[in-house]
Order: structure tokens, then sequence, then C-alpha cells
């Protein structure tokens, strides 16, 4: 018994972009509804009002239903194109905003002689900083650690980057158990890392 005779079944029908056709699809398709329009055509009358649609109107109708898939396919590949570009920037600026080589004795003595609220980026090692920062009362070190794909200073919030922390505690004080809380002012400028 051949399996021709039978009806597509409803839940295709009813979610026609749930799938994806290619093009060799649309036109094998396309070839076969012609291969049968055309051997039902040669001896039948008129087609009746409830007849399927015509050949052009199926056709166009599957291939608005490819260029439908495609279109979503390619806005998804394109957002996460635009969302991996943004992580490798931020991670190429928590590279260039990190100090390598200093630790926390150079750092203070980098920053006793700067104003309040400078500060200085060192790394210490694969998913740890240290944020050293010119206080009144001296220089203070805080740890910056990454926790999967996040990074937290102190005992704060969770950041996707150092560079989004720093901007963040620009705006809001730092949350120093035993300190003053204050905001990030300079990062220690360029011409003074020697």
């Amino acid at each position: 018994m051949e399996e021709d005779h039978y009806d597509t079944p409803w839940e295709f029908l009813s979610r026609p972009t749930s799938m994806r056709l290619s093009a060799a699809d649309v036109n094998e398709f396309a070839a076969r509804r012609q291969r049968d329009a055309r051997l039902s055509a040669v001896g039948s009358p008129q087609p009746s009002p409830h007849a399927s649609p015509s050949l052009s109107q199926s056709s166009s109708f599957v291939q608005q239903l490819v260029n439908l898939g495609n279109s979503a396919v390619e806005a998804r590949r394109s957002k996460d194109r635009r969302i991996e570009l943004k992580r490798e920037e931020l991670r190429s600026l928590d590279e260039v905003l990190l100090e390598k080589n200093v630790d926390r004795v150079e750092a203070e003595k980098r920053l006793e002689s700067r104003p309040l609220g400078d500060f200085l980026l060192r790394s210490r090692g694969e998913g740890s900083a240290a944020l050293s920062l010119r206080a009144s009362r001296g220089v203070l070190h805080i740890k910056i650690e990454q926790k999967g794909d996040k990074w937290i200073i102190g005992e704060g919030p969770s950041f996707r980057s150092i560079s989004s922390a720093v901007q963040y505690y620009r705006r809001h004080p730092l949350p120093i158990r035993g300190a003053d809380h204050m905001l990030l002012n300079q990062q220690l400028p360029h011409a003074l890392r020697i």
C-alpha cells in the first residue's frame, strides 16, 4: 500500500515556520508539483473552487517559508556574533586596564601622592585582580574575583567585565567595610606607569 494518498498531518500544517527548508527542497517540491499539475491537466476539467492552490501560489508560499526561516536563523547568528564581539572587546579592554607585574608595595608608592579616589588595577593571576585605591587613610587594596563569566569587586554586585565595574563605581560609592565609602576618580595615567 502506497503512502502517497495520506494527508499531511495537521501538526505540520499549523506550524509551517517550525521547519526550515533548503532551496533544494523548494526546487524539488516545485518540480514535483509541476509534474503532478501536467499529469492532472491532461484531461481534467476546470478546477473546482475547493481545489488546492495553483502551482505558482504554492511554490511562492514555500519560498516565503524558506525566506522566513533563513532570515530568522541569520538574525540569530548575527546577534550571537555581535554578543561574542562585545565580549572579546571587553576582555581586551580589561587586559589593557590591568597592570601586570605590579605588587602591593609598588602600587602604594605610585598612589601615595595622588588625589583621593585615584586607583590602579593590578593583575594577580588567572581570574583574579586587585584594585589599589588612594583613600583618606592611605592606599586600600580590594580583591577583584572572577566567578564564572562575572567579576566581583570586594563584596559588591557582579559585573560582566572589570571595565563595567569601574564605570559603575565612578558613579556609586565602593562598599568598603570599615572605611569611607568613596567613588573611583581617575585611573593612574599612562605617563606615570614606569
